[in-house]
């Protein structure tokens, strides 16, 4: 104990004294979003959001404030309070009664407040429309879109009136030739709409909503399809076709790879909890094990599931969840809180994956929690092979309703498309990344559903990793990537809420800001964020070094990746040259393009798409 804990003195005459036990579960408390002003050094002007006139509380009450980040009882908020300041039992009374003064004065806010502010707008909304799209991305991989197909008809059959649309990107003339045979097969059995959307019918669309829109045809083929001269495959153009074809209504979207047969991680649960960061448990596979004997098999629909959760005001979920989910609100904090001002709806749902993660490097594994790695700390060297067999179970145990938008397309996701959403990057990775950045800038009140299901990701050419995918590019260029990059950057935007005309406006001018920064200016500010990017991945890695004490073959993997995030690259200057150039050319193009993607989508909202595919 050190002197200044030892003097920790509230120097209030208020009573302490213990109050009889209930048989009640404790009514939990947590302080609201506020700003501190010291106003002298024994003085804090406390400010919560939204009230008037501040309160003036003395420097310790206000630390005591700043930990009462989370609800609790006022027990745990003592508990929580001793060990972080690392008082003794001595200062208990004080603590409690600092707590009981700070509840007085109404700086305390109980849960059922909290409830009763998040639902206050709970049944106003009219209910949302039924799920009628859903996209299936496909690229030269039949035999994949088949197996897909097979399984929409087994999963959903008798289900949803669902509109199927396939957008195939394929490049190869008999790949387009196969899959329109399965999808005519497929038609002729399934009780809704079927539509097949290749490259040809995709340019012709696109050329059809410029000219009828009054868009610019050529901004709006580059938002699409990308630079005609970039090799990048186009991960993002069916995306942001599915956006035009669907603007105005639900959809979900899936890859070809995927299949709707849902598992969960043997400790699933149904609780629902409201936080600001998905929390994804990995679970390594057995090889030699079928899936169905290590994961529970789910009888739920997939798509209904996504449908339930898909355009829910947060008001409604309080409404309906909270009295039978008391754990509804155990892991907000205050800044969740300040986020969730306005009218949250949940605008994107996801789900777990059982199968491939669709990474290219497994460098992602070290940064892991350690209690998760541990599962393979195994002395025995054979259980390197479930590190590198590229399968793993990724899922949330309950269901988690987020302001986390990172995301992955792969296997299913829900997309409220009922107000205008931004199209991705139509070439390169991290489009996934690039779409949630940009629904979290637009609508800063807007929410995601991770939903606790995990459905195979079952890539044709079943891959392993290598020692080779260890390896990290040292080029800067290519380590991070443009795209990546301007992730970042947009996230560190600062605009307060407002709608979404006015953020959108705001954007473009950052981006055109963007595109037209001092080279040397511009290369300082990539420094930092990149060296800031570097220094997160190292710490992740050597916490999970450090904790999770690997054995003798899992030991040198740890110090190969870290040399290698550590590694430096020998032609910076010209590669932190190009990164910036990359930057700004996209930046530039895509503020260029926004008008003609605003004009497109509504003029698409007010038609139906299929009419218009012919």
């Amino acid at each position: 104990m050190t002197e200044q804990n030892d003097s920790f003195d509230f120097s209030m005459s208020l009573d302490a004294t213990p109050q009889a036990k209930s048989t009640e579960p404790p009514e939990r408390y947590m302080a609201p979003p506020f700003r501190g002003h010291p106003i002298n050094a024994e003085a804090v002007l406390i400010q919560p959001q939204g009230q008037y006139p501040p309160q003036q509380i003395n420097a310790q009450l206000a630390q005591l404030l700043g930990l009462c980040n989370e609800l609790r009882g006022m027990d745990g908020h003592r508990r929580h309070i001793a060990k972080t300041l690392g008082l003794s039992s001595k200062h208990a009374s004080a603590v409690q009664e600092g707590l009981e003064h700070l509840k007085d004065r109404g700086l305390l806010i109980p849960e059922s407040t909290l409830l009763q502010g998040l639902s206050v707008t709970a049944g106003q909304d009219a209910p949302a429309p039924a799920l009628g799209h859903c996209f299936i991305r496909t690229c030269d991989r039949p035999d994949n879109l088949s197996q897909l197909l097979a399984s929409l008809q087994h999963t959903l059959s008798g289900g949803p009136d669902l509109t199927i649309w396939v957008l195939d990107d394929s490049k190869q003339a008999s790949s387009v030739s196969t899959n329109r045979t399965a999808i005519d097969a497929f038609a002729a059995q399934w009780t809704g709409n079927v539509h097949h959307v290749d490259i040809d019918r995709r340019r012709a669309l696109i050329k059809l909503i410029a000219e009828r829109a009054g868009a610019d045809h050529d901004w709006l083929h580059w938002l699409i399809e990308g630079d005609e001269h970039d090799p990048e495959p186009t991960y993002g153009a069916s995306l942001n076709t599915a956006l035009l074809l669907a603007a105005g209504q639900r959809l979900c979207i899936l890859d070809d790879d995927a299949t709707l047969s849902p598992f969960g991680l043997p400790d699933g649960h149904a609780s629902i909890h409201i936080q600001a960061d998905r929390h994804q448990k990995t679970a390594f596979v057995d090889p030699d094990q079928p899936e169905a004997s290590q994961f529970p098999t789910l009888t739920v629909n997939p798509v209904a599931l996504h449908a339930q959760w898909l355009g829910q005001s947060l008001a409604n979920v309080v409404a309906s969840q909270a009295p039978r989910h008391p754990e509804l609100l155990s892991r907000i904090d205050a800044q969740t809180l300040h986020e969730l001002s306005g009218d949250p709806v949940i605008r994107l749902t996801t789900n777990g994956t059982l199968g491939d993660p669709g990474t290219s490097a497994m460098t992602w594994l070290f940064g892991l929690p350690a209690d998760e790695l541990s599962a393979i700390c195994h002395q025995d060297a054979a259980w390197k092979n479930r590190l590198f067999n590229r399968r793993f179970a990724r899922s949330s145990l309950g269901t988690q309703i987020t302001t986390d938008f990172h995301l992955m397309t792969t296997t299913l996701t829900g997309i409220d498309n009922r107000v205008m959403l931004l199209p991705t990057a139509a070439k390169g990775r991290n489009e996934d990344l690039l779409f949630g950045v940009l629904i979290r800038f637009l609508y800063p009140d807007a929410m995601c559903a991770q939903l606790p299901m995990m459905l195979p990701h079952r890539p044709e050419d079943k891959r392993s990793w290598t020692e080779d995918n260890l390896s990290v590019d040292p080029s800067l260029h290519k380590r991070h990537g443009v795209i990546r990059v301007l992730c970042d950057w947009i996230s560190t935007l600062d605009m307060s809420k407002g709608h979404h005309a006015t953020r959108l406006a705001y954007l473009k001018a950052c981006l055109e800001h963007l595109a037209n920064l001092n080279s040397q200016t511009l290369k300082a500010q990539l420094l930092n964020q990149l060296a800031e990017l570097q220094a997160a991945q190292l710490k992740d890695i050597n916490e999970t070094a450090a904790e999770a004490n690997p054995p003798a073959w899992l030991k040198p993997l740890f110090t190969q990746v870290a040399e290698q995030m550590a590694g430096v690259d020998e032609h910076a200057e010209a590669h932190l040259e190009a990164l910036a150039g990359d930057l700004q050319t996209f930046a530039k193009r895509y503020a260029q393009a926004l008008d003609s993607w605003t004009q497109s989508w509504r003029w698409c909202c007010q038609h139906d798409m299929a009419e218009h595919l012919n």
